[in-house]
């Protein structure tokens, strides 16, 4: 049976956020990847010795550029989230077929349904 127009709406919005919920997982391992391997040992360092400011930046730097495609992979999910959803849950083909029992009304050109009697209308 082909889903109605509420099931597929439905069915897409409820992919949609786990989407959501999947990309917002994955920015947050991104940032904690960030936070531990980057500012934590830069910010502790600037502490322990102010004088190494230069090698901080350095670090940091380092770390921020060796974390891009990271960053870069988060930007591609949220831009193709729709695509994705789509892709999941797609819309069937409308077949043509009669509105009160469903029999197909390929190559039918009586504006009754053989199968039920119903007037089509056309």
């Amino acid at each position: 049976m082909v889903p109605d127009l509420p099931t597929i709406e439905w069915r897409r919005h409820t992919v949609t956020i786990l989407i959501r919920l999947l990309i917002a997982a994955y920015g947050a391992w991104c940032v904690y990847l960030l936070a531990s391997e980057c500012f934590a040992p830069c910010l502790e360092q600037l502490v322990t010795s102010p004088g190494n400011a230069n090698l901080t930046m350095f670090n940091l730097f380092g770390t921020v550029v060796y974390r891009l495609p990271f960053i870069a992979v988060l930007f591609v999910f949220l831009s193709i989230e729709r695509m994705l959803v789509r892709w999941i849950v797609p819309v069937p083909p409308r077949e043509l077929g009669c509105p009160k029992c469903g029999y197909s009304l390929k190559g039918i050109k009586s504006p009754i349904c053989p199968e039920c009697g119903a007037n089509l209308g056309r």
